[in-house]
C-alpha cells in the first residue's frame, strides 16, 4: 500500500521540481509517466503476492469491478482479492499522468491444468483493458451413483468415450450440465479437478434434470474466466515511451503442457508467455513472447512461435471475422516495456523469426497438428478426407491424437480398472455387459 499512498506526494515533488526548472507541460507528461507506470508495478507486485488459485488481485488504481447475478464482490480498493466465479466483467483504466492511475490486475487461474500439477496460469492484465467472464455459474444437482458397482465417468458422452475415471456406488458428485434429450450427464469428479460424462441411469439426481444447462457433446467444459471476450485500448504511446501499452500477459508453469482457452470464440492452446490485444472490427494479436501458441477459428488453427505473432479479424462483437492470418515476425522494441517482472517465471523476449525460419518451423511440424489446414474437429481424424487412412479407422474424433486405436481393443478388456484407463483409448470397454452397466 506504500507505493500507492505516496504516488500523489512523489508527483506533486515531480511537478514543482520542474516548474522551478522551467519544463514545459508537454516534457513533465514524459518525466511523469514512467514513474506512474513502475509506482503501480511495484504496488501490484507487493500487494498480490499472496494471491490464492482461481483470485483476481487489485493490483493498481483504477478499475471497475461487475459481479455475477447472486454475488457479492468487494473489489474496490488495492490488495482486494475475489473469486474470479464472481466477476462478470473488469475495465481497467487507461494511463493518466495527471491523476497518477493505470489500472493493473493480477488473475491466478486452474484453468485445465493436470490435477498433478500445484501451479497456476498467470493472467496479468493492464491499461485500458475491458473484461468480460463468458462462464457463468449455472445451476448444479448433487447426485448419488446407484450402485451396486462403480459408474464410468467417460471424456465424451458415448460408449465409446474414453474412462477418464469411476465413481463408486453410493458416492455423491455434482452435476453440471446434460445433453439436450438428458440421456448423459457431465460432472465433477470428487475429489480431483476432472469433468467428465456420465450415462444418466447410473446417478440419482437430487432434483429435476430439465433444470441444468444443456451442453454439447463436443464442447470442452470451461471452468471460471478460462472462456471470455476482452478489448483493449490504442495508447498514445507517442506520449509515453516508457508506457507498455495496453493489454495483458498469459503465462503458463513451465513443464505444464498446453492450457485449452477461448478467447474471444478463438481457441487458444498455450504453453508459453503469450501478450494479448484486440480492438472492435479490427484485430485482435496474439504475440508469443516465450515458447508457442496455437491459434484457431472458422477451421483453421496458424501457430504462434516465439518470436512471432498470429492475427484474428475482429467483428464489432468481438468474435472471428474471418480465419487466423499466418504468422509473422513481430516487433520487438514494442514490447520491451511489457510488465513480463511481474510475471511467476522469468523469461526473455524472443528475437523476432524471420519469415524463413517461420516456415522452417512450419516445415518441421508434424501434420496432424492441422497447422494451417481446414478441419472440423481436434485432431486429423475429424476431418472427414481423413477417415479411410488406417490411423483413422475407428476414430470417434474426440481426442487429440490422430493414432486412435478405438477398434483394436478385444470385448471384456481392462479398460475399466482404475489405472488401466489408457490401455484401449476410445474403445467400448466391455460391450458385452447387460444394457445400461460400464456405461
Amino acid at each position: 500500500m506504500k507505493y500507492i499512498y505516496a504516488l500523489p506526494v512523489l508527483i506533486l515533488a515531480a511537478v514543482m521540481w520542474l516548474a522551478l526548472s522551467g519544463v514545459s507541460p508537454a516534457q513533465a507528461q514524459q518525466v511523469d509517466c514512467p514513474m506512474v507506470v513502475q509506482t503501480a508495478l511495484m504496488a501490484t507486485q507487493e500487494l498480490c503476492d499472496t494471491i490464492g488459485r482461481n483470485q483476481a488481485c487489485y493490483g493498481h488504481v483504477l478499475l471497475d469491478a461487475q459481479s455475477q447475478p447472486g454475488w457479492s464482490l468487494q473489489f474496490s480498493n488495492p490488495g482486494d482479492k475475489v473469486d474470479i466465479t464472481g466477476l462478470r466483467s473488469l475495465h481497467l483504466s487507461a494511463l493518466d499522468v495527471v491523476s497518477g492511475v493505470w489500472g493493473v490486475t493480477e488473475m491466478q487461474l486452474r484453468a485445465n491444468l493436470p490435477q498433478s500439477r500445484p501451479e497456476n496460469l498467470t493472467l496479468l492484465m493492464f491499461g485500458d483493458v475491458q473484461v468480460d467472464n463468458a462462464v457463468t455459474s449455472g445451476a448444479t444437482l448433487d447426485a448419488t451413483a446407484n450402485g451396486p458397482s462403480n459408474a464410468n465417468v467417460r471424456l465424451t458422452p458415448n460408449q465409446q468415450g474414453r474412462v477418464i475415471a469411476t465413481i463408486a456406488a453410493h458416492e455423491q458428485v455434482v452435476v453440471l450440465g446434460r445433453l439436450a434429450d438428458s440421456s448423459w450427464l457431465r460432472i465433477h469428479v470428487p475429489d480431483t479437478d476432472l469433468v467428465g460424462w456420465v450415462f444418466a441411469s447410473l446417478v440419482t439426481t437430487a432434483g429435476d434434470t430439465q433444470t441444468l444447462p444443456i451442453e454439447e457433446a463436443g464442447t470442452p467444459h470451461f471452468g471460471p474466466m478460462q472462456a471470455f471476450y476482452f478489448e483493449t485500448g490504442t495508447d498514445d504511446q507517442t506520449a509515453c515511451a516508457e508506457m507498455p501499452g495496453s493489454g495483458f500477459l498469459i503465462q503458463t508453469p513451465e513443464g505444464a503442457g498446453e492450457v485449452n482457452l477461448l478467447i474471444n470464440e478463438v481457441n487458444i492452446h498455450i504453453g508459453s508467455t503469450v501478450y494479448f490485444e484486440a480492438q472492435r472490427n479490427g484485430e485482435m494479436t496474439v504475440t508469443t513472447l516465450e515458447g508457442k501458441a496455437r491459434v484457431e477459428a472458422m477451421g483453421v488453427e496458424h501457430i504462434a512461435f516465439a518470436g512471432s505473432r498470429v492475427r484474428v479479424p475482429m467483428t464489432d462483437s468481438l468474435t472471428p471475422a474471418g480465419p487466423p492470418l499466418p504468422p509473422e515476425p513481430y516487433d520487438r522494441d514494442s514490447l520491451m516495456n511489457l510488465p513480463i517482472g511481474l510475471l511467476k517465471q522469468t523469461i526473455t523476449v524472443a528475437t523476432p523469426l524471420t519469415y524463413d525460419e517461420i516456415a522452417q518451423m512450419y516445415a518441421t511440424t508434424s501434420t496432424t497438428d492441422n497447422v494451417g489446414q481446414y478441419v472440423t474437429g481436434d485432431n486429423l481424424c475429424c476431418d472427414p478426407a481423413n477417415a479411410d487412412l488406417p490411423e483413422c479407422v475407428g476414430d470417434n474424433c474426440d481426442t487429440s491424437s490422430a493414432t486412435d486405436t478405438s477398434d483394436t481393443c478385444p470385448t471384456g478388456n481392462s479398460c475399466n480398472t482404475p489405472g488401466h484407463d489408457d490401455d484401449c483409448v476410445g474403445n467400448s470397454c466391455d460391450a458385452g455387459t447387460p444394457p445400461g452397466k460400464n456405461k
